[in-house]
C-alpha cells in the first residue's frame, strides 16, 4: 500500500510540474522555433554557392528519420539538396579545392517546400578525403592534354634526330694514316740531304698576331730572323691550332669541343704522327717542356723533362722568362733553330675563335745565326696593313714539313703542308732541294690515295678531264703524273730548275684542294637536321600552345624575343653583339610592366570613390613608378659596367674609369658581394640547423673569397690591396696553389648540396612518422573497388 501510495504521489507531481512549469516551457520553445523556420522559408533562395530546387521535394517518413550525409559551405549556410543526391556545382569545386567540410545531419526539420538541412560541421583529416572520388576530367580536356604530349613527345625526338644528322653533315669525315713515316726507298731519290740544324727551340706565344712593329727588328734586318704571316684557318682556338702546326694537318670545328675538354683521350696526339714524334724516334736527343700543360695533354709521354702550368692559371711572368731565357740561349747555339709562333691573332678586342683577318693571321719567326747566309735583306718595321699579311703568306700546317726538312726527318704521314720554298737555299745541290720537294709531293700523293683509293691514278691521262666525276682530285691526278714524268727526265738531263717550280706548284695545288675536303660540308645533310629541328621547333610550339590556349596573349612577348632572337643569328656581327640584344629587350620588358602596374594602380579607383581611398591608389602608383626608374637605372649601370663585344669593347666603362684607379672602393664592392651571398645562403639553408648551415656557409664563402684575393694576385698584382693581402696571409690555406683553391670551392658546394639534400630527406621522413600517415603508396584496385562498393 505504501509503495502504491508513492506512486500515485509522484505521478500527481508529474502531472503539476508539466502543466504548471514545463507546459509553458515546451509550448514557448515551440512558437519560437516555428517562427524562425518560417522566417527562413520566406528568405530568397541563395544562388551564390547552392543550386535550390523548384519544385518541392516529396519527402517520406523514412527519410526523415534517417541519418545523411551532406557537403556543407563552411560559412555552415543551409545547403540545398538536388534529386537524387546530386553535389551542386560549387559543392564539387570546394572538393577540388581541398577545402571541402562534412556534416552529420540528423532528421529534416522545416519547411518541405526549401529542402533545407541543417547540421553540424567538422572537418576533413587526409584519410577521409580519400573517400571521395576526384573529379573525373571531361572528354575535351582530355583529348587535348592527350595531343599536347603527343607533340612535346616528338619534339623531343626530333631534336637528338636533328643534331646527330646536323653533325654527320658538318663534320665531314677525314682520312687518318696511322703509324709513323719513314724515308722513301725510292732509288731515284737517294739518301736524305743533311740538315742543317740539329737542335730546335720552338715557342708558341697565345694569340700572337702578326705586326708590322717586330720585337727584334734588328734581327730581321740582319737577316738573323726570317719572319712570316701563317694563315691560320678557323676556328682560331687553341687546340685545333696546335694540331696543325705539329701534325700538318687542317683541323675541324669538333676540335673546338675538345678543345673545351681537355681531360677527354680523344684530343691527345700521342697516337698520331707529328714532329715531336718524329723527333723522339730519331733519338739524337731529349725533348724538353716547359710552360702551358695542354702540351703535355696533347703529347703525354713525349717529353722527357717537363715542367707545366695549368691553362687557365698562368700569369705573364711565365712568358716573359721563357722568352729571355730563348733569347739568350739562341746567340751561342749556332746550330740551333728558334721559332717563335703564335697559335692563332686575335681581333682589336683581344677575342679570337673566327675568322677575321686579325685572328687569321698569327706571327711566325725563323731565328738563327745561320739564316744571314740566305741573304733575306728583308726591313723592319713594315708598314702598317689592315689584312696584317706582312712578309709572305704561308700556312700554318707548313711548319710540319719545313721543320722536317731543317732537322732531318721525314714528313708527318698526315701532313698537308708544302715546304717553304725560302729555306731551299740551304741546299746548294739543286738536286736535293728537288729530293726535300718531291718526298713532300709523294707523302701528300699517299693521302690522296687514301681518300680516293688507286683508281684515281689508273685513268687515262689524255681523257677530257670535264668527263671525269671529280675534276678537281682528277686533275690532281693528271698533275703527279706527269710531275713524275718530268722527275724522270729532269734528273737525267741534270735540268733542275723548271722541276722545283712545278713541284712546288703541285704541292700548292693539293694542298689547297684537300684542305677543302676538311671543311667540304655536306650541305643536303646541313638542310635536312636544319629541316628537322624546324619541325621539333613547330610541334613544342604547339604543345605548348595547346596546353595554355586560354592564354595566348601571355605569350607574345616571349614569342617576339625569340622570333627577333632567331633572326639575329644569322648574322655573325650580330651574334658577336648578341649582349646588346638582351640589353634592349630587358630595359623593353622592365618599362612595359612600370608602365602596366601604373596603370592598374591608377584605373582602379573611379573619381566617385572616398578621397582615401583614392589618395591611396596614387600612393601606390607612384611607388610603382619609383620601382620601375630604380630598376631601369640598375640595368643602365650593369650595361656600361663592362664593355664587350666587338663594337664598343676599348670604349671607356666603369670597371676602368673608377675601379681599376680605385682598387680599395673595388675590394669594398667584392667584399659586400660576398657579404650578401653568404646572408642568402644562411637564410636559403634555414632548415638546416643554425650551426651547420653557419658554419658551412661561411668556410665556402671564404674560400671562394680568398680564390678571388689570390687569382687577382697572380693576375693583376696592382689591384690588390694591402689590406686583401693579409687576409690572404691569414687564412688557413696560406701557400695553396691556385688549382687547389678553386678545388676547394667546387668540392665545397658539393658537400654543401649533398649535406642539404640529405637533410630535407630525414626531416621529411621524421615529419612523416609523427603525423602518423604512411609514405603515399601506390594504390591497390582490389582495396579501391572494396571501398567504392562500401560507400
Amino acid at each position: 500500500m505504501a509503495k502504491s501510495s508513492r506512486s500515485s504521489v509522484i505521478k500527481s507531481n508529474n502531472r503539476r510540474l508539466k502543466k504548471n512549469v514545463f507546459g509553458p516551457v515546451e509550448s514557448a520553445r515551440a512558437e519560437r522555433l516555428s517562427a524562425k523556420l518560417l522566417a527562413l522559408a520566406a528568405e530568397a533562395k541563395p544562388v551564390k554557392d547552392v543550386e535550390m530546387n523548384e519544385e518541392p521535394v516529396e519527402e517520406t517518413k523514412d527519410a526523415a528519420t534517417k541519418e545523411d550525409t551532406a557537403m556543407e559551405v563552411e560559412d555552415a549556410k543551409p545547403v540545398g539538396k538536388k534529386p537524387g543526391g546530386v553535389r551542386s556545382q560549387a559543392t564539387q569545386q570546394r572538393l577540388r579545392g581541398g577545402k571541402a567540410t562534412i556534416s552529420n545531419v540528423g532528421p529534416s526539420v522545416g519547411a518541405r517546400s526549401t529542402g533545407l538541412v541543417l547540421g553540424t560541421h567538422k572537418k576533413l583529416i587526409p584519410h577521409q578525403l580519400r573517400r571521395f572520388p576526384p573529379v573525373e576530367m571531361t572528354a575535351h580536356s582530355r583529348r587535348d592534354g592527350t595531343l599536347s604530349s603527343v607533340f612535346l613527345l616528338a619534339a623531343n625526338i626530333l631534336i637528338p634526330i636533328a643534331i646527330f644528322v646536323f653533325a654527320t653533315g658538318f663534320f665531314p669525315y677525314k682520312p687518318l694514316l696511322s703509324g709513323l713515316a719513314t724515308y722513301d726507298t725510292v732509288t731515284e731519290y737517294g739518301d736524305p740531304p743533311a740538315a742543317p740544324f740539329d737542335r730546335l727551340v720552338f715557342m708558341v706565344i697565345d694569340a700572337l698576331r702578326r705586326a708590322a712593329q717586330a720585337d727584334r727588328p734588328r734581327l730581321i734586318r740582319d737577316g738573323a730572323a726570317l719572319p712570316f704571316t701563317a694563315h691560320a684557318t678557323s676556328p682560331t682556338v687553341t687546340m685545333p691550332r696546335l694540331k696543325a702546326i705539329t701534325t700538318g694537318s687542317i683541323p675541324s670545328f669538333l676540335d673546338v669541343v675538345l678543345n673545351l675538354d681537355e681531360g677527354d683521350e680523344s684530343s691527345s696526339l700521342a697516337s698520331q704522327d707529328t714532329w715531336l714524334a718524329q723527333m723522339k724516334a730519331k733519338g739524337t736527343g731529349k725533348l724538353v717542356m716547359y710552360g702551358d700543360d695542354t702540351w703535355l695533354k696533347l703529347f703525354p709521354g713525349t717529353f722527357d723533362r717537363a715542367d707545366g702550368t695549368t691553362s687557365f692559371f698562368v700569369s705573364t711572368t711565365l712568358a716573359t722568362r721563357v722568352d729571355q731565357g730563348a733569347i739568350e740561349a739562341q746567340d751561342h747555339l749556332q746550330s740551333t733553330l728558334f721559332v717563335v709562333c703564335g697559335d692563332h691573332g686575335m681581333n682589336d678586342a683581344g677575342n679570337h675563335g673566327a675568322s677575321s683577318p686579325g685572328e687569321t693571321s698569327p706571327a711566325l719567326v725563323f731565328m738563327s745565326p745561320k739564316l744571314r747566309a740566305l741573304k733575306s735583306n728583308l726591313q723592319s718595321p713594315m708598314p702598317e696593313d689592315e689584312s696584317f699579311q706582312y712578309y709572305s703568306t704561308v700556312e700554318q700546317s707548313d711548319v710540319a714539313p719545313t721543320l722536317a726538312a731543317l732537322l732531318g726527318f721525314p714528313v708527318p704521314k698526315n701532313n698537308l703542308g708544302a715546304l717553304i720554298p725560302e729555306f731551299l737555299p740551304f741546299w746548294s745541290n739543286r738536286k736535293d732541294q728537288v729530293q726535300l720537294l718531291m718526298r713532300n709531293a709523294r707523302q701528300i700523293r699517299d693521302i690522296v690515295l687514301a681518300v680516293f683509293g688507286p683508281g684515281i691514278f689508273e685513268s687515262n691521262p689524255d681523257a677530257d678531264a670535264a668527263t671525269e666525276p671529280n675534276t678537281d682530285y682528277r686533275e690532281l691526278a693528271l698533275g703527279w703524273e706527269r710531275l713524275a714524268g718530268s722527275y724522270s727526265k729532269g734528273t737525267g738531263n741534270g735540268d733542275h730548275s723548271q722541276l722545283i717550280v712545278s713541284t712546288t706548284k703541285w704541292l700548292r695545288h693539293a694542298q689547297g684542294v684537300l684542305s677543302s675536303m676538311a671543311s667540304n660540308y655536306d650541305t643536303s645533310r646541313l638542310f635536312l637536321g636544319q629541316a628537322t629541328a624546324g619541325v621539333a621547333l613547330v610541334a613544342a610550339i604547339i604543345a605548348a600552345a595547346w596546353c595554355a590556349k586560354d592564354k595566348l596573349v601571355s605569350f607574345t612577348p616571349l614569342s617576339g624575343i625569340v622570333l627577333a632572337y632567331g633572326a639575329m643569328m644569322f648574322a655573325s656581327s650580330y651574334v658577336e653583339e648578341e649582349h646588346h640584344f638582351w640589353y634592349w629587350a630587358t630595359t623593353a620588358w622592365f618599362a612595359y610592366l612600370g608602365i602596366k602596374g601604373y596603370k592598374r594602380y591608377v584605373s582602379r579607383h573611379s573619381p566617385s570613390e572616398p578621397l582615401l581611398i583614392r589618395n591611396r591608389g596614387n600612393v601606390s602608383a607612384a611607388r610603382q613608378t619609383l620601382f620601375t626608374t630604380a630598376l631601369l637605372l640598375t640595368t643602365r649601370i650593369i650595361r656600361g659596367w663592362n664593355q664587350t663585344g666587338q663594337k664598343f669593347a676599348g670604349e671607356p666603362d666603369i670597371v676602368k674609369t673608377y675601379l681599376n684607379t680605385n682598387p680599395a672602393l673595388l675590394w669594398c664592392l667584392i667584399g659586400a658581394t660576398y657579404l650578401w651571398v653568404h646572408q642568402n645562403l644562411v637564410y636559403g639553408l634555414s632548415g638546416l640547423p643554425i650551426w651547420l648551415s653557419f658554419t658551412t656557409t661561411t668556410g665556402l664563402v671564404l674560400a671562394a673569397f680568398t680564390f678571388k684575393v689570390a687569382f687577382t694576385l697572380e693576375d693583376a698584382p696592382e689591384l690588390v690591396t694591402d689590406l686583401a693581402r693579409y687576409i690572404l696571409k691569414l687564412n688557413f690555406t696560406h701557400g695553396a696553389t691556385l688549382i687547389t683553391r678553386a678545388r676547394a670551392v667546387f668540392i665545397g658546394l658539393a658537400l654543401l648540396t649533398a649535406i642539404t639534400v640529405l637533410f630535407m630527406l630525414a626531416r621529411r621522413r621524421i615529419s612523416l612518422n609523427q603525423s602518423g600517415m604512411p609514405p603515399p603508396s601506390p594504390p591497390n584496385p582490389k582495396i579501391e573497388g572494396r571501398k567504392a562498393s562500401s560507400y
